[in-house]
């Protein structure tokens, strides 16, 4: 009974086959990925990979018309073939989770929305062009080269590329939604930071800045504002992220980095849990303080592995 609980809550696919390669054993989870396919088809599949008598270890396999990566270990004794062990998990939900946690869907939300706003730009100086209006498109292009100007100089105590990227991209984003975006002005962040991962600091500030956004257009009509402070030292690195937008209950405070809640309700998406999962790798914290003006996210992250 021991046994058969703890395959049955594997959550990878398990499936067990005897020295004559057929299936002795699939848990819940192999039957869930392998859904639609009968347990005969899947066999004659497995036997192709097991009869070759070889480990193999995170391989991708496309089986039963499915994308998946397998681990898949003979199993011999005494020189005799007992049969195989394979485990494995559809590659959809290992690429969902490599976005997460490398944070490539940040990156790639950011440089959407800035070529979204370079567009428009570009169609507005059409725009002046076809019309003949050359010296207003002169004037809104050096008006352009300006605010491109203040944007740099914002970001240039960000030393590290990927963040400075994200914070120059979620500009673009925030002026689309009309929200006052800033950068304070003692922020300072090094193009390397020991133990700690720009990938993950990419997915803690692109996360932070979001959840800020978003909590600012549930009031569409205010003056909607967020501010960001990035600060680092030897031994640590401390973000802020303020916004004005929509107050967190208690009840909410309770929740808020749990997966599947956002400050929207329940359902919403797994943001700021993945920054409580960052910050809990780096032994640091993450903690929400209320201000009379708005609220603010603190985190706060160890280059030296303790706090």
């Amino acid at each position: 009974m021991e046994k058969e609980l703890i395959l049955e809550n594997i959550k990878e696919g398990l499936i067990a086959l005897n020295s004559n390669d057929e299936i002795e054993y699939m848990n819940k989870s192999a039957l869930y990925i392998l859904r639609d396919n009968d347990r005969e088809k899947v066999g004659k599949a497995l036997i192709n990979f097991a009869k070759k008598r070889i480990p193999y270890y995170n391989r991708e396999f496309i089986l039963c018309n499915k994308r998946i990566f397998i681990n898949l270990v003979p199993v011999i004794k005494e020189e005799c073939y007992m049969g195989s062990v394979i485990t494995f998990v559809d590659q959809n939900e290992m690429n969902s989770i490599a976005r997460e946690i490398t944070g490539i869907d940040q990156v790639i939300n950011s440089l959407r929305a800035s070529v979204h706003e370079f567009k428009n730009k570009l169609h507005v100086v059409m725009g002046f062009i076809q019309m003949k209006e050359y010296r207003e498109a002169k004037d809104y292009i050096m008006k352009l080269q300006q605010e491109e100007n203040k944007n740099f100089s914002l970001v240039s105590a960000v030393e590290d590329h990927y963040i400075n990227a994200v914070l120059l991209s979620k500009g673009s984003i925030a002026r689309e939604k009309r929200i006052d975006f800033k950068i304070e002005n003692a922020s300072n962040l090094r193009e390397k930071h020991g133990v700690i991962s720009s990938d993950d600091l990419v997915v803690i500030v692109g996360n932070l800045v979001d959840n800020a956004f978003e909590a600012c257009m549930i009031f569409e009509e205010s003056e909607n504002q967020v501010k960001i402070m990035l600060d680092e030292d030897e031994s640590r690195i401390r973000i802020e992220v303020f916004d004005n937008g929509i107050e967190i209950s208690d009840d909410m405070k309770k929740s808020i980095f749990k997966r599947g809640i956002s400050t929207k309700g329940k359902g919403r998406g797994s943001g700021l849990s993945l920054v409580k999962d960052k910050v809990g790798l780096y032994n640091g914290y993450v903690k929400v303080v209320e201000e009379k003006d708005g609220k603010r996210f603190v985190v706060e992250l160890s280059k030296e592995g303790e706090m």
